[in-house]
C-alpha cells in the first residue's frame, strides 16, 4: 500500500439543519487558529488582518480561472514579512455557503508582502476565504473575507450530521469519535483510518505540511472558524487525534 497523507477537509460542528441558513450579512465575528501540534492554542481577532483586494477580484464567474493579487493590512498597515506557518507563509481556504465547495491553496508571496493565487470555481454563490497566516513577530492568526461568484447559484444540499460515525473517503474508510459536543468544553476528535475494501488498519501515514493531519472546523449558521492540528501522539498508528 503507498504511503499516505491525512488531511482532514471540512467537519461542522453545530448549526446542521435540513436547509442551511443564509449567509449572515456582517463577516463572523470570531476566528481562531490552533497553533502546532499538541498545543491547542487559539488566537483571537484582536490582531487579525484584513484582506485588501489589489486585482483581479472583480466580475468572478463559474469555470473561469481568475488570478487574485492582493495583501494583508493589520490596523491599516501592511503587512510586508511573513513567518512560515506549516511549511507556507499562506493557507488560502475557500469555502462556498452551503459548505459543499472546499479548496485549501497556498498563494505565492513576495518581498513587499502582497501576495497572488489563481482561483478556478466550479459553482456560483457567495464564498468565504480563510487565509491562515503569521506576520513576522506577531502571534499567528486568520484574515476573512467574502465573495461572490456571478450566476444562479446551485442547490444547497441538505446538511446531516455524520461524525461521530463513519465516513468514506476515496479508498478508506474513517472512522470519526468526538469526546463531548458541549460548548465552551476541551473537546477531543480521532480519526482513526481502515481501507476500505479489507477493513485492515491503514498505517503507513506521513506528516502534510509540517503535521500528520489539517482540521478544519466551520460552523454552518455563522461561519467561525478553527484550523487545528493533531497531538503529537495517538493510541495507534492508524489514528490521528486533533
Amino acid at each position: 500500500m503507498t504511503r499516505l497523507s491525512l488531511l482532514l477537509a471540512i467537519a461542522v460542528l453545530g448549526g446542521c439543519s435540513p436547509t442551511p441558513p443564509a449567509a449572515p450579512k456582517t463577516p463572523p465575528a470570531q476566528s481562531s487558529h490552533a497553533e502546532h501540534e499538541g498545543h491547542g492554542m487559539a488566537h483571537t481577532d484582536t490582531l487579525a488582518a484584513v484582506i485588501v483586494a489589489d486585482s483581479g477580484w472583480e466580475n468572478l464567474q463559474v469555470a473561469k480561472p481568475a488570478k487574485l493579487k492582493f495583501h494583508l493590512e493589520v490596523s491599516k498597515k501592511k503587512v510586508a514579512a511573513f513567518d512560515v506557518l506549516h511549511e507556507k507563509e499562506m493557507h488560502f481556504i475557500v469555502v462556498r455557503d452551503a459548505l459543499d465547495e472546499f479548496q485549501h491553496l497556498h498563494p505565492t508571496v513576495n518581498a513587499d508582502g502582497t501576495a497572488e493565487v489563481e482561483l478556478t470555481l466550479v459553482k456560483a454563490g457567495v464564498f468565504h476565504i480563510y487565509i491562515d497566516y503569521k506576520a513576522l513577530d506577531l502571534p499567528a492568526n486568520t484574515a476573512k473575507k467574502t465573495i461572490t461568484v456571478k450566476g444562479k447559484p446551485a442547490a444547497s444540499p441538505a446538511l446531516q450530521i455524520n461524525a461521530p460515525g463513519q465516513v468514506m473517503a476515496d479508498d478508506l474508510a474513517v472512522d470519526i469519535k468526538i469526546s463531548s459536543s458541549s460548548a465552551n468544553q476541551p473537546q477531543t476528535i480521532s480519526f482513526q483510518l481502515k481501507d476500505r475494501q479489507t477493513g485492515m488498519p491503514v498505517e503507513d501515514l506521513e506528516q502534510y505540511l509540517g503535521a500528520m493531519g489539517h482540521l478544519v472546523v466551520i460552523r454552518a449558521a455563522t461561519k467561525d472558524y478553527i484550523h487545528a492540528h493533531p497531538e503529537a501522539a495517538s493510541k495507534s498508528a492508524n489514528e490521528v487525534t486533533f
